[in-house]
């Protein structure tokens, strides 16, 4: 068994072999070394840094995402993640800076302590309690929530070694369909996500789907926002055959039921009922007991017996008087 001193020494090992750079493997070592295995951080703290690890730019190693952005993208609170980054930057995981954004305009930006080596220049200027000195010659507008190392700026990079754009493996068609969609979205969006998203559609839905709905948004002459892209990629389901449907949708009531109740329920799933958006699926939950000209209905549950009372009787009752029947008791069989 190999002991704790000699597990230590080879994570030590590991950790100074780490590649220079911040290529997607630095990033992702930056991300089990310090995250995955430290021992004090909670759930949103390990969501917050992998986020700010995915906004890393390439060439500056800084990350100024909005605090909008990281609680999207992290599924959390801005109040989270407001907490979650305070508390990663006492633990000396990340580094706040302040980045000069136009005239009385700073935002909040961040360097992830560890995660290769220092860049020559670059956009920040340090907070006041930082106590970083700003590079010289600082003044680049680059951000990485405006995605402004991607497209053709990140093709350029795609190349091995340090700072590598790491693709999913997707074929030529797909490529170039992410492309269209990626040039279509009205906010920056990187080419590796366009095409993860888009790839997702295509196996769900199918090639041609994915590109008739790119038409159809062209069409519209707006460009959507990469939230708006994503909520259309994502609507994109594969359409049930005719047959499917049908199998779908439940009769209104069970074959052994008396005939007279049969009818009643056809008629009855085939009315707007209001409060009830889809009496067929309520009235395949009923069965009935025919009594002289009185029809007993029993309930599989508690709340098809409420739903009958309240939103399906009165309309029961009108078809049931047309044949001259009465709607008696309604119980529950559960």
């Amino acid at each position: 068994m190999t002991s704790l001193h000699t597990y230590a020494e080879i994570r030590k090992g590991a950790v100074a072999s780490a590649p220079v750079g911040t290529s997607a493997v630095a990033r992702w070592q930056w991300v089990q070394n310090e995250i995955f295995d430290h021992d004090d951080l909670s759930t949103s703290e390990i969501c917050v840094a992998v986020v700010l690890a995915s906004h890393v730019n390439d060439r500056t190693q800084d990350c100024f995402p909005r605090i909008e952005t990281i609680a999207c993208e992290a599924g959390l609170s801005e109040r989270k993640v407001r907490q979650a980054l305070k508390r990663l930057e006492q633990l000396g995981l990340i580094r706040r800076l302040v980045r000069s954004a136009g005239r009385l305009r700073n935002r909040n930006a961040y360097q992830l302590v560890g995660l290769g080596a220092k860049p020559a220049s670059g956009s920040l200027k340090p907070a006041p309690d930082s106590g970083v000195k700003p590079a010289c010659g600082a003044g680049s507008n680059m951000n990485t929530d405006k995605e402004g190392n991607t497209d053709e700026k990140e093709q350029a990079h795609a190349t091995s070694g340090t700072g590598a754009v790491i693709l999913p493996s997707v074929d030529d068609q797909c490529l170039i369909l992410a492309r269209e969609w990626q040039r279509l979205c009205a906010d920056p969006w990187t080419l590796a996500n366009a095409c993860l998203r888009v790839n997702e559609a295509i196996d769900r839905v199918g090639f041609d789907a994915v590109q008739q709905a790119l038409e159809e948004v062209k069409r519209r002459g707006k460009r959507p926002s990469r939230l708006g892209v994503l909520d259309i990629l994502d609507g994109l389901v594969a359409e049930c055959s005719a047959q499917e449907k049908a199998d779908a949708i439940p009769d209104p009531c069970d074959p052994s039921d008396p005939q007279v109740w049969q009818e009643i329920s056809q008629v009855v799933a085939q009315i707007d009922i209001p409060g009830c958006r889809n009496p067929r699926l309520w009235l395949s939950q009923i069965r009935a007991v025919v009594n002289g000209s009185t029809i007993d209905l029993k309930a599989r549950s508690r709340c098809v017996q409420d739903m009958v009372r309240h939103h399906l009787m009165p309309v029961i009752e009108t078809v049931a008087g047309r044949r001259g029947l009465l709607i008696g008791d309604v119980s529950c069989v559960s």
